[in-house]
C-alpha cells in the first residue's frame, strides 16, 4: 500500500452541515402547517388586507360621527316647540336638522349667514323672540322670512310647514336634494278650528246646478208663407225642468211691426203671433259653457188682418187662427253662472194654408211653411 495521508470516511459524519440544518427547519415548517415559503407571503398579505378595512371602517364611523348637520336650527329656549316641529317637518323630507340654543354655537348678535359658514351646513333657520323666522342657504347670501301668527298648535304647526318647504325650495336652488324626499300625507285641520289668515284655501268651485225654472226673450223675425215679407215680433219663452235632459216650455210671438201687401184695389196688413208648448230635450259640454236643445211642440198661429181700400171697395179688419207642429232648435253660450245668450231657428207648416184676397183677387196664402229665428238671452230664475 503506498504511504501518504490516511484516508478518512465521510459517509457517517456527525457534525451536522448546512443540508442538515434545511432539512430541520423544513420539518418545523411541516410540523407548522408552512410546507413552503410561498404559504408565509400569501399570510402575511391577508394580514394586511384584513388591517387596511378595519383601518377605513374605523375612519369612515369616526368622520359620520363628526359631520356637521345639513341644516341648523337656532332658536331660544322658550321657541322649543316651534324647533321641534320645523326639525320633524325636515325630518320628514328626508333633510338632516340640528336644533342650537342662542348663546352657545350661536351668539344673539351673531348673523345667520355668519352662523350657517362657521357651522358649515347647508341651510340655517332662526326663529326670533317675536317668533319670526329667517332662513338662509349656503350659496345664497339672501336671507327670507316666514310670515308668523299668533302662539297656537296650529299655528305653530302652519309654520313649521312653510319653513320646510322653504328650506327645501333654497336647497333645491343652491344644489342638489340631499335626500329624495318623502311627502307627508295631508293632515286636515280640526272642523273647530278658526281658519288661519296666512293659509290660503283652496275651494272647488261647485259644479252649476241644473236650473229648474229659465226664461228666455229677444227679438225674433216670422215669416207665414213665401208671398210675404216676415214680420217683426217679440219672442218670449219658459221652461220647467221636469228629469234631466228634459223640460216643459211654453213659447211665443207677440207682433210688432207687421207684413204689408197691397194691390189696386188697396193694401193690407197682417200682423202674426204664435203661442205654443213642447217638450225641450237639453244637451249641453262637460263645462257646461255652451248648451243647446231641441223642442218639438204645437202652436196656435194668429194672423190679424186689416187694410185701407181704394174708392168702390171696402176695408174691413178680421182674425185667422190655425195650429201648426212646431219644431225649435237653439245653442247657447254661457256668460254668467245664471245668464246665457242664445241663437234660435224655428220651422212648421199650418194645418189649414190661409188665402188673403183683395178685391176678390188673392194676393198672398199665409202658413206654409212658417219659418223664423230670434237672437235671445236666457236668465235661470230658480
Amino acid at each position: 500500500m503506498a504511504r501518504g495521508t490516511p484516508r478518512r470516511d465521510i459517509s457517517r459524519a456527525t457534525r451536522p452541515g448546512r443540508t442538515q440544518r434545511w432539512r430541520a427547519g423544513l420539518s418545523r415548517r411541516k410540523r407548522a402547517g408552512l410546507s413552503r415559503p410561498r404559504d408565509l407571503r400569501a399570510a402575511a398579505r391577508a394580514l394586511g388586507v384584513a388591517a387596511t378595512l378595519a383601518l377605513t371602517l374605523l375612519s369612515s364611523r369616526a368622520a359620520a360621527e363628526t359631520e356637521a348637520p345639513v341644516v341648523a336650527i337656532v332658536s331660544g329656549p322658550a321657541d322649543a316647540s316651534t324647533a321641534s316641529r320645523i326639525e320633524s317637518e325636515l325630518k320628514d323630507m328626508g333633510i338632516t336638522a340640528q336644533t342650537l340654543i342662542l348663546g352657545g354655537d350661536a351668539p344673539a348678535g351673531e348673523p345667520l349667514s355668519a352662523i350657517g359658514e362657521r357651522l358649515r351646513v347647508a341651510a340655517a333657520i332662526r326663529i326670533g323672540a317675536d317668533r319670526s323666522i329667517e332662513v338662509w342657504a349656503a350659496g345664497d347670501p339672501a336671507v327670507e322670512a316666514v310670515a308668523a301668527n299668533g302662539p297656537s298648535d296650529d299655528g305653530d304647526r302652519l309654520i313649521a310647514i312653510a319653513t320646510a318647504e322653504l328650506v327645501r325650495a333654497r336647497l333645491l336652488d343652491t344644489g342638489p336634494d340631499p335626500a329624495p324626499a318623502v311627502e307627508p300625507p295631508a293632515e286636515e285641520p280640526p272642523a273647530t278650528a278658526a281658519p288661519t289668515p296666512s293659509v290660503l284655501e283652496a275651494r272647488a268651485e261647485p259644479a252649476p246646478r241644473h236650473s229648474r225654472i229659465a226664461a228666455e226673450a229677444g227679438p225674433a223675425v216670422l215669416a207665414s208663407g213665401l208671398d210675404l215679407a216676415p214680420t217683426f215680433n217679440a219672442f218670449l219663452a219658459v221652461a220647467v225642468f221636469v228629469v234631466k235632459p228634459l223640460s216643459l216650455e211654453l213659447f211665443g210671438a207677440a207682433p210688432i211691426v207687421p207684413a204689408r201687401t197691397e194691390n189696386g184695389a188697396g193694401s193690407m196688413r197682417m200682423h202674426t203671433a204664435l203661442f205654443g208648448g213642447g217638450l225641450r230635450l237639453g244637451l249641453e259640454s262637460g263645462s257646461g259653457r255652451i248648451a243647446g236643445y231641441a223642442a218639438p211642440g204645437f202652436a196656435a198661429l194668429f194672423l190679424a188682418l186689416d187694410g185701407d181700400a181704394v174708392d168702390g171697395y171696402e176695408a174691413r179688419s178680421e182674425t185667422v187662427a190655425t195650429a201648426a207642429p212646431i219644431l225649435r232648435l237653439a245653442a247657447s253660450i254661457r256668460l254668467a253662472s245664471r245668464l246665457r245668450l242664445g241663437l234660435e231657428a224655428l220651422a212648421g207648416v199650418a194645418l189649414s194654408e190661409v188665402a188673403v184676397r183683395l178685391g176678390g183677387r188673392e194676393a198672398a196664402r199665409v202658413g206654409r211653411p212658417i219659418l223664423g229665428a230670434a237672437l235671445c238671452l236666457e236668465v235661470v230664475l230658480w
